[in-house]
């Protein structure tokens, strides 16, 4: 079934940029990119349902969103402070989202890019089911969800 709050990705990168700038901890655009990976994994693992309208593309860094990284083109190792142009307004209002959002921050929001993107290439998961060298594959949603859904 899917979430009727689901977001765009960039709504859910907002509330990233807020947290991190309310706490003034860096935030660069390689952390973004995988946090929201591990917001959507958090959600499928815990609801069973996405919270992310986006697809993930498989880069060899990890899991990617092709809408953020070119709003944020060439500004990979600087800290972002300002929240991204969104369409309609959009914003993740549902505590119940805001939540998963803020727990996956406070328990990963430490770890720097490199550390993140590791963390995505586990055996045998979405990232690494789905890599091409120079290909841009799409992880489809149900496998994002069933590896995160089957407790592996």
């Amino acid at each position: 079934m899917p979430n009727k709050n689901e977001y765009s990705a960039i709504a859910v990168a907002n509330v990233l940029i807020k947290l991190a700038k309310d706490e003034n901890k860096p935030l660069t655009h390689m952390q973004l990119q995988k946090l929201i990976y591990f917001i959507q994994a958090v959600s499928y693992a815990e609801r069973g349902i996405g919270i992310i309208k986006d697809d993930f593309q498989a880069w060899p860094f990890g899991p990617v969103i092709l809408s953020i990284y070119e709003r944020l083109r060439g500004s990979e190792k600087k800290d972002i402070r300002e929240v991204l142009p969104v369409e309609n307004n959009e914003e993740v209002k549902n505590d119940e989202d805001l939540n998963l959002i803020k727990k996956v921050w406070e328990k990963l929001g430490e770890l720097d890019g490199w550390r993140l993107s590791a963390l995505t290439h586990v055996e045998g998961g979405p990232w690494e089911q789905k890599f091409e060298r120079k290909k841009s594959n799409v992880i489809p949603k149900d496998v994002i969800k069933k590896f995160y859904c089957s407790g592996e």
